[in-house]
This record gives structure tokens, sequence and C-alpha cells, in this order.
């Protein structure tokens, strides 16, 4: 899904200097609070979207 913008000249860079973390995610990372979420712990949790983005939300 991402390879578009990891080939293309200059894209990768583009996207990389826009995230506060300064790199792209990685799929544990998005991983882990997916499965969180389908267990008992996240019980509680209703109607909220949980953003996992390295801060990108945050810059705007």
């Amino acid at each position: 899904m991402t390879a578009t913008y990891r080939e293309g000249e200059g894209h990768e860079a583009w996207i990389t200097s826009r995230v506060p973390v300064g790199r792209w995610g990685r799929p544990d990372e998005i991983g882990w609070p997916a499965a969180f979420l389908c267990t008992d712990a996240a019980a509680f949790i209703t109607g909220h979207t949980l953003i996992i983005d390295g801060g990108t939300t945050s810059s705007y």
C-alpha cells in the first residue's frame, strides 16, 4: 500500500518530514493497539477513534 510513496523520488522524505517522530510506523506499532482493542481490557472503550499516526494529527 505504501510502495508508491517509498519508491517515488523524494516521497519518503516528504512523508517523514511531516511525521513528528520522523519515521514510518512499523507494523507492530499498528498491530499491538489493534490487538488490544480486541481484548476484554478494552471493553469500556466505545465510540472512540484510536489514531496511530506518530503524532501527525497533533501537528496540524
